[in-house]
């Protein structure tokens, strides 16, 4: 399965979690504004959380003050049902990267939806698994990727899970920080500075507003595929990619 198609699975699953939750009718809205955490790392388990709307960033603060971000999620995301099922205090940190609204589903309230809701059940199942493939793909990552792959990596990522489609790119909809981004690729702030200015000089990314928008997967692998047959000087090869940006405008 290629990133492009596992992401839009994940998109779908988020969306089916969400309407199923929603058409139960329980637990409360939350409405949480920028920089709000809603819950802290030690804090015991009073809340299972589904996303509404908006972005919510889920971190783990390090015994030396490093910060370590995880992930972001956005709508059907889920935060504290695994330290709910283990039976441990929460272990992350969750935060709204913007306005953002969440469903509090108490636990007796979750319990009901497990014990008498397979459909619920079946989607819970399938998105702790995504979770857990998404940890092993960024540790893998941080194993064999150095800081600038990471960073190209996690900005897709987050364009396939989380953007919005323009005439130019995707738009990650979510306002995210070099902070923010530093914390998910682990790696200092004036490191993605740097990193970041020098993808905006080759037009993989730039801002719109707030929001930073990320060139498609499709033109991303023909500009790489092309300059990489430009610095090889492998005329042939860069022919051929300059052929299929031919046929894309036509």
């Amino acid at each position: 399965m290629t990133g492009y198609q596992y992401a839009r699975d994940a998109d779908e699953l988020n969306r089916e979690f969400l309407e199923q939750v929603e058409a139960t009718g329980l637990g409360r809205i939350r409405h949480l504004t920028r920089g709000e955490v809603l819950h802290w790392q030690g804090d015991p388990v009073e809340c299972v959380f589904v996303v509404r709307t908006g972005g919510l960033k889920e971190y783990t603060l390090l015994p030396d003050g490093r910060v370590y971000a995880y992930r972001v999620l956005g709508a059907g995301g889920l935060a504290g049902a695994t330290a709910y099922l283990l039976g441990h205090d929460h272990d992350t940190i969750t935060e709204a990267l913007d306005e953002a609204q969440v469903i509090a589903l108490q636990p007796i309230e979750f319990n009901r939806l497990l014990a008498g809701n397979p459909r619920f059940s079946s989607l819970l199942m399938k998105k702790l698994a995504q979770t857990a493939q998404s940890s092993a793909d960024k540790a893998r990552d941080l194993g064999f990727l150095d800081v600038q792959q990471r960073l190209k990596r996690s900005l897709m990522d987050l364009a396939r899970r989380h953007g919005i489609a323009t005439e130019r790119g995707l738009e990650i909809a979510t306002d995210l920080t070099h902070e923010d981004i530093a914390q998910l690729v682990a790696a200092n702030r004036s490191t993605i500075t740097v990193l970041l200015n020098e993808l905006k000089k080759q037009g993989l990314i730039w801002k719109h507003r707030r929001r930073w928008v990320v060139i498609t997967p499709e033109h991303a692998q023909i500009l790489d595929g092309l300059r990489e047959a430009v610095l090889c000087a492998r005329d042939w090869e860069a022919r051929g990619w300059a052929e299929r940006v031919v046929e894309m405008v036509l």
